[in-house]
């Protein structure tokens, strides 16, 4: 059981998410709208384009943290990633494997983790 005050990651990072794809719905919803009508004034405008820009900033952040920190974490941690990625059906594991950096996808999967979930592979969606 989760505990009320306790941090967790899953959640943290299911939130995360949650602001960026707002951000994003948001951003096209309202572009759309204003290439249709255009912008009413000149505040709208300027409003759109900091909100856009701060999505930019925050996308570009969390990205910079996975490349950083979190994706040589789990390089080293967490050797049963494949396990993850082969509990998803195939379109919706190259949804999630689109954006790893290719040193996940083209040498560790295929190399030194294969040997880890080989096993698995009877009960793993290939």
């Amino acid at each position: 059981m989760i505990e009320a005050n306790k941090p967790n990651l899953a959640q943290d990072l299911q939130r995360i998410h949650m602001i960026i794809t707002r951000g994003l719905d948001v951003s096209i919803e309202q572009a759309s709208q204003f290439a249709r009508e255009g912008f009413r004034d000149r505040d709208l405008r300027e409003g759109y384009r900091k909100y856009v820009t701060a999505l930019l900033s925050f996308v570009s952040a969390h990205h910079l943290t996975e490349d950083e920190v979190a994706f040589p974490y789990f390089e080293d941690r967490l050797p049963e990633m494949p396990f993850a990625l082969y509990n998803l059906p195939a379109d919706e594991r190259a949804a999630l494997t689109r954006n790893m950096p290719p040193k996940v996808i083209e040498e560790l999967m295929p190399g030194p983790w294969r040997e880890r979930w080989a096993p698995m592979q009877p009960f793993l969606l290939a």
